[in-house]
């Protein structure tokens, strides 16, 4: 059985409500007092610090019980999460090159069209490649 993580949030009225788990993989460790966490997978950029952590063996289960308060973002939070969504836009980028380059090659190597060369029959009106004549 793999090792979970449980995240209880502390409400205004102090009470413990329980948000997600997670597997200890998705972190690679498990969050520390003082660690900050940046949600955004739920629409919004929420911010919580790490206030507890427990390891809980309990009968049937076992994980890590870690207690987040929510908190406001900070100015450099906001930078950040700017600076991470340039780079994930870059990368992507950098991705979307590299498969239309490794598609290039592989359309030369079997001797096929380019998609974006074919006209509206579906046959390639600017192809340098000759076939034979049957």
């Amino acid at each position: 059985m793999p090792i979970e993580i449980r995240f209880y949030i502390v409400g205004d009225d102090g009470e413990l409500q329980s948000d997600s788990i997670l597997p200890l993989s998705h972190f690679g460790s498990c969050p520390q007092i003082g660690d900050v966490i940046c949600e955004t997978l739920r629409g919004e950029e929420e911010f919580y610090s790490v206030e507890g952590r427990y390891f809980v063996q309990h009968t049937g289960s076992f994980g890590w019980a870690v207690i987040l308060r929510k908190r406001e973002q900070t100015l450099i939070e906001r930078k950040l999460l700017d600076a991470w969504a340039d780079d994930d836009e870059f990368w992507a980028e950098v991705d979307r090159k590299e498969e239309a380059e490794r598609e290039q090659k592989l359309r030369a190597a079997l001797m096929l069209p380019a998609k974006d060369k074919r006209d509206k029959r579906g046959t390639n009106k600017t192809s340098q490649v000759r076939q034979p004549r049957t």
